[in-house]
């Protein structure tokens, strides 16, 4: 299988339209089945993330927070490292600490976070959930930059969740590469922050794509709002068609529409989501006329009933 590439904002890279969300083989996560786990065992973690490879993908992201997921990427990859685009992030330090502090924290996090993926450097180093006092004070992403001068990181990023967070990232020209929320459930971000990051040549990296799960069958077996939230995207009829039969494939066809994203991340934490996923990649783009109707069309608080944040 062949994964189209794009170009990942104004750096050097060109990424494959889906790529590999670390979160789900490192930590229990999304919408749990008659309470089954969803975390895979570390055989299977690294079978996964080999599998998905194999078929095409060439970004891999994880954090330093998602439990045991740098660890089983680093094992998986093996010798096929140069051939991937590895990001990694690095939790935001507490508002209490400054200067020499702030430095340690970061540089023994990133260290332990090569250690862990068994590489000498990472392609994308994000500030993890950046919110607007972190981002104003520039402390941190300061850090990320000394690390990229000394060669361990190529290009600097952010996670966001709100629009506020993105706008004062993009005020940030150190900053290459930002993490957003967006999904069929949740477009905002396409009216302002993807048209004003493309313009910055920032890197648009699109997660919670199937919604933490709501756009997938779990879904339709989750909480009642859950369940509700999946009915909902089901509606979005003139969506499916004789190529796009399935939602998560209506899903990812939605959010690759959008030329100004680079990647979709996708979870994955069994071996047959490895084959769904990437067989949910889409032929052409929907047209203009669909993607404003679907826009209209979305849930006014989509996050609201879902546990946490927003969050990847």
């Amino acid at each position: 299988m062949t994964i189209p590439l794009r170009p990942l904002g104004g750096t050097e890279l060109r990424i494959s339209e889906i790529g590999f969300g670390g979160v789900e083989i490192g930590l229990e996560y999304g919408i749990r089945v008659r309470n089954q786990t969803n975390l895979p065992d570390p055989g299977v973690a690294t079978r996964i993330v080999q599998r998905a490879i194999d078929l095409g993908v060439n970004v891999i992201d994880t954090a330093r927070g998602y439990g045991a997921s740098e660890r089983l990427i680093g094992e998986a990859i093996g010798n096929m490292r140069d051939k991937l685009v590895l990001m990694t992030k690095v939790s935001c330090p507490g508002n209490e600490m400054h200067g020499q502090a702030v430095r340690e924290t970061i540089t023994d996090s990133l260290e332990t976070s090569l250690a862990e993926l068994q590489t000498t450097y990472v392609d994308v180093l994000a500030v993890h959930s950046a919110s607007t006092g972190i981002l104003s004070r520039g402390e941190v992403v300061d850090c990320l930059d000394r690390l990229r001068t000394a060669g361990k990181v190529r290009y600097v990023g952010a996670t966001v969740y709100t629009a506020e967070e993105a706008l004062v990232a993009l005020q940030d020209p150190r900053i290459d590469v930002l993490q957003i929320a967006y999904s069929l459930l949740d477009p905002s971000m396409a009216d302002q922050i993807i048209p004003l990051a493309n313009r910055r040549g920032v890197g648009i990296i699109a997660r919670s794509v199937l919604h933490r799960g709501v756009l997938t069958d779990k879904g339709a077996q989750g909480s009642p709002d859950e369940r509700r939230l999946h009915a909902h995207a089901c509606n979005y009829d003139y969506l499916f068609d004789r190529t796009t039969t399935t939602l998560p494939q209506v899903a990812v066809r939605f959010v690759l529409s959008n030329k100004g994203v680079s990647c979709a991340l996708l979870g994955m934490d069994t071996l047959s989501q490895v084959e769904e996923n990437l067989a949910a990649l889409p032929q052409t783009p929907y047209p203009a006329a669909d993607i404003s109707r679907a826009t209209v069309q979305c849930p006014s608080d989509p996050w609201s009933i879902l546990p946490g944040n927003s969050g990847s």
